[in-house]
């Protein structure tokens, strides 16, 4: 492993960034942040029996994939997710297959027309990701300490 040193000779050798972890560490939280923000609002889904979440989220994920710019469509889904989540239940991804397979494919197609169509609102994109992946990092670096 390669390692980069922090500064001047003689200090301490650190790793390089692992973006990827640092990724999936941020959408952690923000899932969490999302589970809380669910259950803080009153569990709205909490008397649904086990069968009526499962077919009200794959509806739910199905109208998001419908229209993956629709933010209200996709707090819905999240909202049902979040469900799972305080039951200890994962949600049946392999019974959405082709609806999570078209979900990407959107996302993509959204992603990409936005680069063409507006290639500023892209950058800001980019910029807001980077920038809110920075503020959890140092965050998360600081509760460390």
């Amino acid at each position: 492993m390669q390692c980069h040193r922090a500064g001047a000779e003689g200090e301490e050798m650190t790793k390089p960034p692992n973006i990827k972890a640092d990724v999936e560490s941020w959408i952690a939280s923000e899932s969490t942040d999302k589970v809380a923000d669910y259950a803080s609002r009153g569990r709205k889904h909490q008397n649904l029996s086990d069968l009526d979440l499962v077919t009200a989220w794959q509806t739910a994920f199905k109208r998001m994939a419908d229209d993956v710019r629709d933010y209200d469509r996709r707090a819905v889904e999240e909202d049902y997710k979040s469900e799972f989540i305080l039951r200890k239940i994962e949600p049946p991804y392999a019974s959405i297959h082709d609806e999570l397979e078209r979900y990407f494919d959107e996302t993509d197609r959204a992603i990409r027309q936005l680069q063409t169509d507006d290639p500023k609102g892209y950058e800001k994109m980019g910029r807001t990701i980077s920038t809110d992946l920075e503020a959890f990092k140092l965050s998360r670096d600081k509760s460390k300490n």
